[in-house]
């Protein structure tokens, strides 16, 4: 798998992913244990709808690369996906250390710590930055080159897109 993606894209485009997840997990950290899991779970599907979306935009932007079967070129495929979307795992393996201080403080009552909401939120985030990099992949090796899926090609990407 391969497309012509700088991973530092894949990184940037991760921000707005961490915005709309990040937005139904602090609602889920209000609905509590009845509602929090559903909440987290559609903020996943918003931001999977988002990743689609940019996926698009991207692909129609991005340059077709050859499909080497080599596992040389296979590995280096996958270094895209893996350094866009290591920060994000990286910090939700970092999270549980937050919550092991949160507990520390010894808050009363209601006070639980946000770890693992964050956590979820930054394997998450991760997990939907490598979807939008095979989403990339999927759009520019199924589109011919030059359809813009009957559309015009001026609604292929929003204003100010980079």
């Amino acid at each position: 798998m391969n497309v012509d993606i700088d991973p530092g894209v894949l990184l940037r485009e991760s921000v707005p992913i961490a915005v709309v997840l990040g937005v139904w997990v602090a609602l889920s950290l209000l609905g509590g244990a009845a509602a929090g899991p559903a909440l987290r779970y559609a903020g996943v599907a918003m931001a999977l709808g988002y990743v689609l979306v940019r996926s698009r935009s991207l692909a129609d932007r991005t340059e077709r690369a050859s499909l080497s079967m080599a596992p040389a070129a296979i590995v280096r495929a996958n270094a895209t996906p893996v350094i866009g979307g290591a920060p994000w795992f990286v910090a939700a393996r970092l999270l549980p250390v937050v919550g092991q201080g949160w507990e520390a403080l010894g808050l009363p009552g209601g006070f639980t710590s946000p770890a693992p909401a964050i956590q979820f939120l930054a394997a998450a985030v991760g997990f939907l930055t490598v979807v939008l990099y095979v989403a990339v992949f999927a759009r520019t090796h199924t589109t011919a080159v030059g359809d813009t899926g009957g559309r015009p090609s001026s609604t292929n990407a929003a204003t100010g897109d980079d």
